[in-house]
């Protein structure tokens, strides 16, 4: 065998064993179109506004394992229950203000959920698929705004630091150990 063919063949290895695996995620967000990535575990936003029904009800699918975070922005005061498969699973945190004015008003829903006059909760959910159901209990205005949040696991994944160079280290060797055989065999 040709040491560089050899050498060649062994980096590849290494380059291929270390590139991240991509999982198959699942079809997460809304349901129906757009689909939402969930590798990146972004917030969502759902409204309603005048004119809507009330309760106003916002639908979503999540498949496996995770967390599920629910938070009021905008004019504190809404409250809201979720019902995962058509059961209620809890109900967010009672609002400490209600009121369009409030000085520390926020559509950004990671200051909002450390906000206690915002209505917030966390549901853990179990493996499989979730029908969420988010329905507006409390809404003290004629519209609002709001975020929910699914984090799902995170998977470990190995990386050119650990897997990439142990192999490259081998393929060197092997490269290495051609060479010399190659030499000694042509003296």
């Amino acid at each position: 065998m040709n040491y560089k063919f050899a050498f060649r063949l062994g980096v590849l290895a290494a380059l291929v064993f270390a590139m991240p695996a991509v999982a198959a995620q699942p079809a997460n967000g809304p349901a129906g179109p757009p689909d939402v990535d969930t590798a990146s575990n972004l917030w969502l936003s759902f409204d309603w506004g005048e004119g809507e029904p009330t309760p106003t009800s916002a639908d979503y699918v999540f498949a496996g394992p995770g967390t599920l975070r629910v938070v009021d922005a905008f004019c504190p005061g809404d409250r809201f229950e979720v019902y995962v498969n058509g059961n209620l699973v809890g109900t967010t945190s009672a609002p400490g203000v209600t009121d369009c004015d409030y000085p520390n008003e926020t559509d950004d829903p990671e200051v909002a959920e450390q906000d206690p006059a915002y209505s917030s909760g966390s549901f853990d959910l179990g493996g499989g698929t979730h029908h969420v159901t988010v329905v507006t209990s409390v809404n003290p205005f004629e519209g609002g705004g709001a975020f929910l949040r699914y984090d799902g696991p995170t998977l470990a994944i190995p990386t050119l630091s650990t897997w990439g160079f142990a192999l490259l280290a081998l393929a060197l060797a092997a490269g290495g150990l051609l060479l010399v055989r190659r030499r000694r065999a042509a003296a």
